[in-house]
C-alpha cells in the first residue's frame, strides 16, 4: 500500500478509538447520566412514560451504547476519503465544540476530571496521526523545530524536576499532564496552516462559549414562585462548593473556572464581529462556509432551547404550586421542583428540535428571496454570532460575580482598544460607524447591568450583587495568607524549587507555621505600605467613593456620566486620531481637553472628600491584621497558589520563572512583529483578539491559575499556534505589504481595499488541507523509497501511541471508583445499627476504593478513605498503614485526625499510653494546620476533660464551637465545656454554656442544668429542665427530689402532686406516703400531712423516714415536743447508730423541760463522737436547765433535705462519666 492507503485505514482507525475508549469507560463506570448531558434513562421514560422500569430504562441505556457504537463504526467506514484524510482538524473543532460542555452528574464535584480524560482521549489519536504523517513524509524533525525553545526548556525542567521532587508521583503526574499541553501545541500547529482555518476555530470557540455563557445565565435566575434556578442539568444545584447557587458556574463546576475561560474567549469574539464587516464576504474555503453555518444553527437552537426550557420549567412548577393549594393537595417540596426542572431539560431535547425545524424551514426561504443575504452570507454571519456571542459571554461575566474576571475582561477589552489604535487604525476609522455603533451598545450594556446587578432587587433575583463582591473580604485576605505562606515555601529552595505539582504537600506544614506566627512577609509589606501619607489617603479616597456611590444617587449618576464620557470619548479620539494629527496644534488641543474632561470630576470629587473628616484608616493604623489568630477562619487545604507567577517559582525555581515570563514576553513580541508587517490587512484584528486573550489569562494568573484549567490552556495554543507561525501562516500577506511598501504604497491614511463581494456563482476553495504528502515528489528517490519501505514501521508506531489510552482511562476509572466508594460509605452510615448490614456495604465500599488506589496508586484522596474505611471497620492498624501512605503524597488535616482517631481506638483496646499520646499529637497537628477545624478540638477537649484538665478542656471545646456553632458537634462541645465550667466552680459560664446545649436539645444536660439554676434560685427556668430530665429518666431519684423542691419554692402544689403519682403509680409503697406527707407539709396542709404519714405507718411502721417525718412535723409544725419524743424514741431502737436521731431525742426532752434526759441523750453522743456540731454547748444548756435558741431539731433524711438539692459538689473523674452532682 502506498503513503494515501496507510493514512486512510490508520486515520479511520485512530477516529473510531477514540469513541469506541468514550464508550467503554461509560459502560465500565456504570454511569447512565455520565459524558452525555442528557439522562438517558429518563430519556426512554418520556417516549415510554412511566410503564417504564428503571431495570428496563438501563436496558435501553445499554441498547443506546451499542446502537452509538454502531454508528461510529458505519461513520468512520462511510465517511469520505478527503475528511478523512484532514480528520485532525474536525477532531481540533470537536475538541473545541465538545469540552465546554463535557461534564458528568455522577462526578459533579470534578468537573476537570471529565473535560481532561476528553481531551486526553482526542488527543492521544490527534498526535497519533499526526506522528505517521509526519514520519511518513520525514517531516518529523520540521514539526519538532517549529516549537520555540522556550517550551521546550521549561517542560524539561518541569520533568526534570522529579530527581529532588519531594512527592515524584506527584511530580510524574503533572509533568504527564504538561507534555501533552505541549503535544497539543505541536498538532495544533500543524493542523491550523491557514488563516481562515483560525477564523473557523474562533468561530467554534466563541459559539461554544455563548452557549455555556446562556446556560450559566439561566442558573443564576430563578423559576418564578420558588428558590430554584431555571438549571436544566442539576435541578436545584447540589454541585459541591455551590450549594448556596450564589453564582454561577455553567459547565465547569465553579464560577471562577467559568470566568478564566469567558474573558479570555470575550476579546475574540469582539474579534469576530470586527472581522465580518473588515475581512470581506468571500469565503475562503467550502469548509469555512459549512463551519460557520454550523455554528449559526448550533446558536440558533441554543437560543430556542432555552425559551422552550424555560416555559417548559414555569409551567410545570406553576401546576405544581397550583395543585398544592388545591384542598388535599401535596406539599411543594425542593425535591419535586428539582425533577420537574430536570425533567423539563430533558423534555425540551425533544419540543425544541420541532420548533427549530420549523424556525430553520423559514429562514431558509427567506434566504432565498433575499439576494443580498446571500452575497453577504459571511459577514452576516459572523456578525451574528461575534455580537450575540460577545453580549452572551459579557452578562455570564458579570453574573459569575467573579472579581478577578471583571478585571481580567476590562484589562483584555483595554489592550485591545490599545493596538487597534497602533496596529489597526484604519481598520477602525474605515469602519467608524460600526465601531462607533457598537460603543454606544456596549455602554448601555454596561450600565444596564451594573444597575441590575450592583445590589439585589426585583431584576437581580440572585442573592448576589457587585457591591457585596466588592465588600466582601474573604478571598482576598485568604490569598493574602496563601501567598504569604507561599513566600515562605519558596524561601526553601528558590533556585529549584520543591517538585512540578508539589506545592499541596508543602502547603499545610506551613500554614501551620504562618499560625505560630514564625512569618508575615506580605501582610507586613502591605501594612507598611498603606501607613504612608499618600496610599493612605488614598485607600481612604476610594473607600469614601464607594460608600458614596453605594448611598447617593447623585454620584451614582455622576459615575455613570463619567462613564460614558470616558469611554466615549476615548474611542471618538482614537477614531479620529489620524484625522485631528494632521493639524498638529488640533491633536493636542484634543488630547488636552480629554484629559481635562476626564481628569476635573476625580479632582472635584477629591476636593470634596479632602472636606470630609472621617478617616476609614489611620495613618498609623494596620489595614490588615498582625494576629495570627485572626486568620484562623481563612484555613485550608490549598493545591494550587492561585497565583501562577509564584506557583511557578514555589514548583520549579527561578529559572523556570524566567522562562514562563519570557514566553509571554515572545508571544507579544512577535504578535507586535507580526501586526506592524500584516499593514491594510483584516487579519489583524483576530491576532490582537488572541493577543487580549492571553492578556485577560496574565491578569487572571495574579490571583488564579488559569494556565492550569483546559480551555484557556486549548485558547493560548491556538494564539500561540497562530503569532509563533505567523511568518508560515500569514506570509503571502507579508510578502503582499513588503512588496507594496517597496512600490511606495499609499499612506496609511487611506482606506483599506476590501475584499470584493461574493457571488453564489463563484467556486468555493477546496484545496486540501494537508499536502505533506505532496513533498514526497520533489525528494530524492532512494531517500523517498526508503521512506514507502517503512511506511508499515511507521504505521506500527503511530498505532501503538493509541496504548496510552489506557493512561486516562485508567485514571478517570480510579476517580470515579473513589466516588463510587465513598458513595457506599456514605450510605453505610444510615444503617449503622444494623451491624450485617453494614458491614455488607462497607466491605463493597472498600472494594471499590482498593480497586481505585490500585489504579491511581497517587490518589491521596482514594487512600486516605480506603484507611478510613478500615478504621471504621476496626481494622486500626491497616488503616494507620495506609494514613501513612497518604501522608507520602499530602499533609491535610483529614488524614492526621483520622489517624489519631485510629490511635486513639486503639488505646482504648490495649490501653497503652504511647497510642493516646500519638493520637493528641496528631490531633494537635490537624490544629495546627487547620485551627478552624472543630473536630480533633473536640477530642482534644474530651481527653483533657477525662483527665481531669477541665480548664483546658473548657477551652478545647469552646474553641471548637466556634468554628463548628451549627453542626452536631458544637451540641456536645457545648455540654462537655458546661460541666467543665461547673468542675471549675464558674457556675455563670456553666449556666451559658449548658443552656445552649439544652437549647439545642442535648440529652442528659437538663438534669445538671437544672440543678446549677435551682442553686442559683432560679427556680422558674429550672423547672422546665428538669421537668425535661425526668423524662429522660424517671426513675432518677436525685432529678424528683429537686423537681419536688422547685416545685415547692414555686408554691405549684398541684403540679408536684401530680409528679409524684406519676413516680408512684400504685399509690402504695413507704416512699410514696412519705413523699405525700413532706409535700402536704411544705405546702403547709400539716393535718392533711399528718393523715397521708399516718396511713403510711398503717402499712409500714418500722419506716424510718415517715417515722422521722411525723417527729419533725409535730416537733417544729405542731411543737408537741411529747409526741415527737415517741417517734425519735421509737427511730433511736430502730436505728441505735443515729447519733442524729439521738440529739433530736434529747431537743424533745429539753423542750419538755425534762433536762436529766437531754443531759444523758448529748452526753451519749458525746461519747461515742466527740466532734459532734455543738454537742458541748448543748451539754451546757442541759446543764444550766435554760432554753437556747440554738436547741432545734436535724430531722430531715439525709436524701430528702429539700436544700442539700442546691449543695453540689465534684467527685473526680468517675463521677464525671455517671453523676455530675452529689447531693447532700
Amino acid at each position: 500500500m502506498d503513503f494515501l492507503n496507510y493514512e486512510n485505514y490508520l486515520n479511520r482507525f485512530c477516529a473510531a478509538v477514540i469513541f469506541y475508549v468514550g464508550l467503554l469507560i461509560i459502560v465500565l463506570t456504570v454511569l447512565p447520566d455520565s459524558i452525555i448531558p442528557i439522562q438517558l434513562p429518563a430519556f426512554a421514560g418520556i417516549f415510554f412514560g412511566n410503564r417504564v422500569h428503571p431495570d428496563t430504562a438501563l436496558t435501553v441505556f445499554y441498547g443506546l451504547i451499542m446502537l452509538a457504537g454502531l454508528i461510529v463504526t458505519a461513520t468512520v467506514i462511510l465517511y469520505p476519503r478527503r475528511v478523512i484524510s484532514e480528520i485532525n482538524f474536525w477532531l481540533l473543532i470537536a475538541v473545541f465544540l465538545i469540552l465546554p460542555f463535557a461534564y458528568s452528574r455522577d462526578t459533579k464535584e470534578n468537573f476537570l476530571l471529565v473535560k481532561e480524560t476528553v481531551l486526553r482521549l482526542f488527543l492521544i489519536s490527534m498526535f497519533a496521526i499526526f506522528l505517521f504523517r509526519k514520519l511518513a513524509t520525514g517531516s518529523i524533525l520540521e514539526s519538532l523545530k517549529r516549537v520555540p525553545w522556550h517550551f521546550y526548556a521549561f517542560t524539561a525542567f518541569a520533568v526534570i524536576s522529579i530527581t529532588w521532587s519531594a512527592s515524584k508521583y506527584m511530580t510524574f503526574h503533572y509533568s504527564l499532564i504538561l507534555i501533552s499541553y505541549l503535544i497539543f501545541y505541536i498538532v495544533t500547529t500543524d493542523t491550523l496552516r491557514k488563516p481562515w482555518q483560525f477564523y473557523s476555530i474562533s468561530d467554534i470557540l466563541i459559539a461554544a462559549a455563548a452557549v455555556a455563557s446562556m446556560y450559566g445565565i439561566l442558573q443564576y435566575y430563578r423559576v418564578a414562585g420558588t428558590n430554584h434556578n431555571y438549571d436544566p442539568l442539576f435541578g436545584v444545584g447540589e454541585v459541591i462548593g455551590n450549594t448556596d447557587r450564589k453564582r454561577v458556574f455553567s459547565f465547569f463546576g465553579n464560577p471562577v473556572f467559568l470566568g478564566v475561560y469567558l474573558d479570555a474567549a470575550l476579546p475574540i469574539a469582539f474579534a469576530m464581529f470586527f472581522s465580518s464587516f473588515s475581512a470581506g464576504a468571500r469565503w475562503a474555503h467550502k469548509y469555512e462556509k459549512l463551519i460557520l453555518r454550523s455554528q449559526i444553527i448550533l446558536l440558533s437552537f441554543a437560543i430556542v432551547y432555552s425559551f422552550v426550557f424555560m416555559g417548559i420549567a414555569n409551567s410545570s412548577v406553576n401546576s405544581l404550586i397550583e395543585a398544592s393549594k388545591m384542598p388535599g393537595g401535596a406539599a411543594v417540596t425542593d425535591s419535586k421542583v428539582s425533577d420537574l426542572i430536570t425533567s423539563a431539560g430533558s423534555t425540551s431535547f425533544i419540543i425544541a428540535p420541532v420548533v427549530f425545524a420549523c424556525l430553520l424551514f423559514g429562514a431558509f426561504f427567506v434566504y432565498q428571496a433575499v439576494p443580498y443575504w446571500q452575497e453577504h452570507e459571511k459577514q452576516i454571519y459572523r456578525m451574528a454570532n461575534g455580537l450575540f456571542s460577545f453580549l452572551a459571554i459579557f452578562v455570564c461575566i458579570f453574573v459569575t460575580f467573579t472579581r478577578t474576571a471583571w478585571i481580567a475582561t476590562a484589562a483584555s477589552l483595554f489592550f485591545f482598544a490599545i493596538y487597534i489604535l497602533i496596529y489597526a487604525h484604519d481598520l477602525i476609522y474605515a469602519y467608524r460607524k460600526w465601531i462607533i455603533s457598537f460603543t454606544i451598545v456596549f455602554i448601555l450594556a454596561t450600565i444596564f447591568l451594573t444597575v441590575i446587578y450592583f445590589k439585589p432587587n426585583q431584576l437581580n433575583t440572585g442573592t448576589e450583587s457587585i457591591a457585596g463582591r466588592f465588600t466582601s473580604s474573604f478571598t482576598v485576605l485568604q490569598r493574602i495568607m496563601l501567598y504569604d505562606i507561599t513566600i515562605n515555601v519558596i524561601k526553601l529552595n528558590p533556585i529549584f524549587g520543591h517538585g512540578f505539582g508539589t506545592f499541596g504537600k508543602f502547603y499545610p506544614e506551613h500554614q501551620a507555621k504562618f499560625y505560630k506566627g514564625e512569618f508575615r512577609y506580605l501582610i507586613d509589606g502591605i501594612n507598611s505600605f498603606f501607613k504612608n501619607a499618600v496610599p493612605n489617603k488614598s485607600i481612604n479616597f476610594v473607600v469614601w467613593c464607594f460608600e458614596k456611590v453605594t448611598t447617593s444617587r447623585f454620584f451614582q449618576f455622576l459615575m455613570m456620566c463619567y462613564f460614558i464620557v470616558f469611554i466615549m470619548g476615548g474611542m471618538l479620539l482614537i477614531i479620529y486620531y489620524k484625522d485631528i494629527k494632521q493639524r498638529v496644534s488640533h491633536i493636542k488641543g484634543a488630547v488636552a481637553a480629554y484629559i481635562l474632561i476626564i481628569t476635573l470630576p476625580v479632582l472635584a470629587v477629591f476636593l470634596k472628600f479632602l472636606t470630609v473628616k472621617k478617616s476609614y484608616l489611620g495613618i498609623s493604623e494596620n489595614i490588615m491584621s498582625i494576629n495570627p489568630q485572626d486568620y484562623y477562619w481563612l484555613s485550608a487545604g490549598f493545591a494550587h497558589v492561585h497565583n501562577e507567577y509564584l506557583q511557578v517559582w514555589s514548583d520549579i525555581g527561578i529559572f523556570a520563572l524566567f522562562l514562563f515570563m519570557y514566553a509571554f514576553f515572545d508571544y507579544f513580541y512577535r504578535g507586535s512583529w507580526l501586526l506592524s508587517r500584516l499593514k491594510n490587512s483584516p487579519d489583524r484584528v483576530i491576532i490582537i483578539g488572541y493577543l487580549c486573550a492571553v492578556i485577560a489569562m496574565l491578569v487572571e494568573s495574579l490571583a488564579n491559575f488559569p494556565f492550569q484549567r483546559i480551555m484557556p490552556i486549548l485558547i493560548a495554543c491556538v494564539g500561540f499556534a497562530m503569532i509563533f507561525n505567523g511568518r508560515r501562516i500569514f506570509g503571502d500577506q507579508i510578502e503582499a505589504a513588503e512588496a507594496i511598501a517597496a512600490a511606495d504604497a499609499p499612506p496609511d491614511g487611506v482606506q483599506p481595499q476590501r475584499a470584493y463581494n461574493y457571488s453564489v456563482k463563484d467556486n468555493l476553495s477546496e484545496e486540501p488541507l494537508f499536502d505533506d504528502h505532496a513533498a514526497l515528489a520533489s525528494m530524492p528517490r532512494d531517500q523517498r523509497e526508503h521512506l514507502r519501505q517503512n511506511l508499515s514501521f511507521y504505521a506500527v508506531v503511530s498505532v501503538s501511541v493509541l496504548i496510552l489510552n489506557y493512561f486516562p482511562a485508567r485514571y478517570v476509572l480510579g476517580n470515579v471508583d473513589l466516588k463510587s466508594g465513598h458513595t457506599f460509605i456514605s450510605q453505610a452510615q444510615m444503617v449503622r445499627n444494623e451491624e450485617e448490614k453494614f458491614r455488607i456495604i462497607v466491605n463493597e465500599g472498600l472494594r471499590y476504593l482498593e480497586r481505585s488506589v490500585a489504579r491511581v496508586p497517587y490518589n491521596s484522596e482514594a487512600i486516605f478513605w480506603w484507611g478510613d474505611t478500615l478504621k471504621l471497620l476496626g481494622r486500626y492498624d491497616e488503616a494507620i498503614e495506609k494514613f501513612n501512605r497518604a501522608l507520602q503524597f499530602t499533609s491535610t488535616k483529614h488524614v492526621f485526625y483520622s489517624r489519631g482517631i485510629a490511635f486513639f481506638e486503639k488505646f482504648k483496646l490495649e490501653n497503652k499510653d504511647e497510642f493516646m499520646e500519638q493520637a493528641k499529637k496528631d490531633w494537635k497537628r490537624a490544629i495546627e494546620i487547620n485551627p478552624n477545624f472543630p473536630q480533633p478540638l473536640f477530642h482534644l477537649g474530651y481527653h483533657e476533660f477525662h483527665s481531669g484538665n477541665f480548664k483546658q478542656a473548657m477551652d478545647y471545646f469552646k474553641e471548637s464551637i466556634k468554628w463548628d456553632n451549627n453542626e452536631g458537634l458544637a451540641s456536645e462541645s457545648y455540654k462537655f465545656a458546661g460541666i467543665a465550667a461547673y468542675y471549675l466552680k464558674d457556675d455563670t459560664e456553666a449556666i451559658s454554656l449548658m443552656g445552649e446545649a439544652y437549647k439545642r436539645g442535648v440529652r442528659g444536660v437538663c438534669k445538671y442544668l437544672g440543678g446549677l439554676l435551682l442553686a442559683k434560685r432560679k427556680y422558674e427556668d429550672a423547672l422546665p429542665c428538669l421537668e425535661d430530665a425526668l423524662r429522660e429518666n424517671p426513675k432518677d431519684k436525685e432529678v424528683y427530689a429537686s423537681l419536688i423542691n422547685v416545685c415547692q419554692k414555686l408554691n405549684l402544689t398541684d403540679r408536684a402532686l401530680e409528679i409524684v403519682n406519676s413516680q408512684y403509680p400504685s399509690k402504695d409503697g413507704a416512699d410514696y406516703f412519705h413523699s405525700i406527707g413532706r409535700l402536704y407539709a411544705a405546702s403547709k396542709n400539716f393535718d392533711r400531712a399528718l393523715i397521708e404519714l399516718g396511713k403510711g405507718l398503717e402499712k409500714y411502721p418500722d419506716d424510718i423516714k415517715i417515722n422521722e417525718e411525723v417527729g419533725r412535723i409535730y416537733f417544729d409544725d405542731k411543737k408537741n415536743y411529747q409526741v415527737a419524743a415517741t417517734f425519735f424514741e421509737k427511730l433511736t431502737k430502730l436505728e441505735p447508730a443515729n447519733l442524729r436521731t439521738l440529739y433530736n431525742l434529747g431537743a424533745c426532752h429539753f423542750r419538755t423541760g425534762n433536762f436529766e434526759k437531754a443531759f444523758e441523750a448529748w452526753s451519749e453522743i458525746k461519747k461515742r463522737d466527740p466532734k459532734f456540731p455543738n454537742i458541748d454547748a448543748y451539754i451546757r444548756s442541759a446543764e444550766r436547765k435554760t432554753g437556747t435558741d440554738e436547741i432545734k431539731t436535724t430531722v430531715i433524711a439525709p436524701d430528702a433535705v429539700p436544700e442539700a438539692v442546691e449543695k453540689a459538689s465534684g467527685t473526680g473523674e468517675t463521677e464525671s462519666k455517671n453523676t455530675f452532682f452529689k447531693y447532700q
